[in-house]
């Protein structure tokens, strides 16, 4: 870079070293100094001077979270993929001054400090998350599916450090448990990118009391500070449990035996004994209740993997009902066979988490709308978000039977279709009396402008 034309600054912040090149027409044909310092003052001119300084900054680390600026600066930010390099450039107005590089300075010192944490902010970010994954080399397909978290069982140090800088690597978060090592110092730890620890399965199930779990909770948080979460296995649990930790997990699992929807009333009976506040973190089934032990060894084994619709029907529900996160279990059956050893299983599921992956900047970053349409219709629930100018409608039918879209042809041409066959409506759901239908545990995802 220094032997770009310009004029050159160079700082220290942390362990980052960044490079601040100013150029100006002026200086095209002008020999570049190295780095300019407070020693070559008649190297630094003032900015008023140029009309439209353009000031690019280099760091030797990369950093996935924006640098903030003051304000009347704008920004351009660049990043070459698969690669550690960062590159921004700004365009300074006339009237800025030189006091306009000590607050970039300043900004860029701090933001290194917020960069350099390697946990993600879990509490804040939507989730596409999966329970069973022991191998890192599973990480980089999970990746390009869509997940961006991973829950494990496997507790050793060794294996988790393998696991940890693997998935630091690709930018997914562990869900793991901190059991076997808490005799570890935390500061050890530091580097690993832990989206929450995941102190007890189910203790709804395994009668643990609340007491005990509390007593676990507090001895987690006196060693590391991260957040801390734990699955319920139905929603009435988390009136014993749900003030405990800083997130809650919830698993349903209905396929075949139990409604659909039932997801729902779970969730909502979770939701409501939790302040509004809590997030939940829904846990949709990716399995067939014949890979387990059944309770009563002689009946016969009923189950069935879900499919496609089923589990698009109740990631996209849950949501609309306030789900933060979504996890799926399992990635591997209790045999230890992944689902990709399943292609008809794991393209299944794929599917759906591609559509969260395209969809996760609305649900983190979106504002939740009230829906111009009243869903009047029984069955039939949605809801709205507005991001970036677009607002983005999603409707379910949470009934065994086809229900009417609560829209007329004309407000449904406001709309586009997502992940579907055909941006139009007519061609991918059926017209009875004037009105679009949406057949049983059938989800619509539309976009339009925002009104």
């Amino acid at each position: 870079m220094e032997n770009e034309p310009g004029l050159h600054y160079g700082f220290y912040a942390k362990e980052l070293r960044y490079f601040i090149k100013i150029s100006h027409p002026s200086y095209k044909n002008r020999p570049s100094p190295s780095i300019a310092t407070a020693a070559e003052p008649n190297h630094i001119p003032p900015l008023d001077s140029m009309p439209h300084a353009a000031i690019g900054l280099h760091s030797q680390r990369h950093t996935h979270k924006p640098l903030c600026f003051p304000a009347g600066i704008l920004l351009r930010f660049s990043q070459r993929p698969n690669t550690p390099h960062v590159k921004m450039s700004l365009r300074i107005h006339k009237s800025l001054t030189a006091g306009v590089l000590a607050l970039l300075c300043i900004s860029i010192y701090m933001s290194s400090f917020r960069c350099s944490s390697s946990s993600p902010n879990s509490t804040a970010r939507f989730q596409i998350g999966i329970y069973g994954v022991d191998s890192p080399e599973h990480l980089q397909e999970l990746s390009e599916a869509g997940f961006d978290t991973i829950q494990t069982c496997i507790n050793d140090y060794d294996s988790l450090q393998t696991l940890a800088t693997e998935a630091r690597r690709l930018g997914i978060g562990l869900v793991i448990y901190p059991d076997k090592l808490k005799a570890t110092s935390s500061s050890a730890l530091k580097h690993w990118p832990i989206s929450a620890w995941y102190l007890v399965d189910e203790p709804d199930v395994n009668h643990m009391s609340s007491h005990t779990l509390r007593a676990i909770a507090a001895e987690v948080r006196d060693w590391d500070p991260r957040p801390q979460t734990f699955v319920v296995g139905s929603g009435k649990a988390a009136a014993t449990y749900g003030d405990i930790t800083d997130i809650l997990m919830v698993d349903w699992y209905p396929v075949p035996h139990l409604k659909l929807d039932s997801v729902l009333e779970e969730l909502d009976t979770a939701r409501s004994h939790c302040l509004p506040s809590k997030p939940i973190w829904m846990v949709i089934q990716a399995f067939d209740w014949r890979e387990h032990r059944q309770g009563n060894p002689t009946a016969p084994r009923i189950g069935r993997y879900p499919t496609r619709l089923e589990l698009r029907f109740m990631t996209y529900s849950t949501i609309v009902h306030g789900a933060k996160s979504i996890f799926y279990y399992s990635f591997q059956s209790p045999s230890g066979i992944t689902r990709i050893e399943h292609p008809e299983e794991w393209q299944a599921i794929v599917a759906v988490t591609q559509e969260l992956k395209e969809m996760k900047p609305v649900f983190e970053q979106g504002r939740r709308e009230e829906l111009p349409l009243a869903t009047s219709t029984p069955g039939v629930e949605a809801g709205a978000w507005l991001f970036k100018g677009r607002r983005y409608e999603i409707y379910f039918n949470r009934t065994a039977a086809a229900r009417p879209l609560p829209m007329t042809l004309n407000q449904a041409k406001e709309f586009r279709p997502l992940f579907e066959i055909s941006r139009c409506l007519d061609d991918i759901l059926p017209l009875a009396d004037g009105r679009f239908v949406l057949p049983p545990w059938r989800v619509l995802v539309l976009e339009g402008t925002s009104p």
